[in-house]
């Protein structure tokens, strides 16, 4: 129950205990070792795009070592491929361990229980998951577009693959894997990065650019 204060206490206290949370699964090696896609349309109305590259993730995780370490994977949102989604999770075997969830109302509950997001996108400019998941002691496997290395740097505070494409994100789901029992270690360090870049007061911020250029 303690992961599901994740965003309600201190961003500090929070990314300790997701810490501890993960490492305690991660120790279990048990089918509860969830990992998870995010489309940031699931907050709200948006749907799925083809720049997302859920596709090139599934085809990248079925083949990978953490299909047999017991992952399973959530896809978040929804959109006009779901239908496709679905029939590459039955091709490939992956029912049972790859599902589509929808949209989710409560993004608490969901950090709660999974242990790293999935960014596979071959277009971004800088998720807001991305961001999330860093402040909730979440390690990232991402690729190198738009604003992800800005904030995911290899090997200290997630994975990265160097283009969207199957060979590049399943070596990068391969060297998670490698480095699993290092993921708490990894999650902590990102929680550290993430809180260094993160404006407390962005109106304050905002409100100071605009004063020192009224002022001149």
């Amino acid at each position: 129950m303690a992961a599901r204060l994740c965003v309600i206490i201190p961003a500090f206290k929070a990314g300790a205990l997701l810490g501890r949370t993960l490492e305690s699964a991660l120790a279990q090696r048990s089918a509860a070792f969830k990992m998870i896609v995010i489309d940031d349309g699931s907050r709200a109305s948006g749907d799925w795009m083809s720049a997302k590259c859920q596709d090139v993730l599934l085809e990248a995780r079925a083949s990978s070592r953490l299909a047999s370490m017991g992952a399973t994977l959530d896809i978040y949102g929804s959109g006009p491929h779901e239908g496709y989604l679905r029939e590459t999770i039955a091709r490939l075997g992956l029912q049972g361990r790859a599902a589509l969830r929808g949209h989710t109302g409560d993004i608490r509950a969901v950090w709660a229980d999974h242990h790293a997001i999935c960014v596979p996108s071959h277009s971004e400019g800088t998720p807001l998951v991305l961001v999330e998941a860093m402040v909730c002691a979440r390690p990232n496997i991402v690729t190198d577009v738009g604003g992800n290395t800005e904030w995911v740097s290899e090997p200290r505070s997630g994975f990265v693959a160097p283009a969207p494409t199957v060979a590049h994100y399943h070596a990068a789901l391969q060297r998670a894997a490698d480095a699993i029992d290092r993921w708490p270690a990894i999650g902590q360090a990102a929680h550290v990065e993430s809180r260094a870049k993160i404006d407390p007061d962005p109106g304050s911020t905002v409100l100071g650019v605009l004063e020192a250029v009224a002022g001149q």
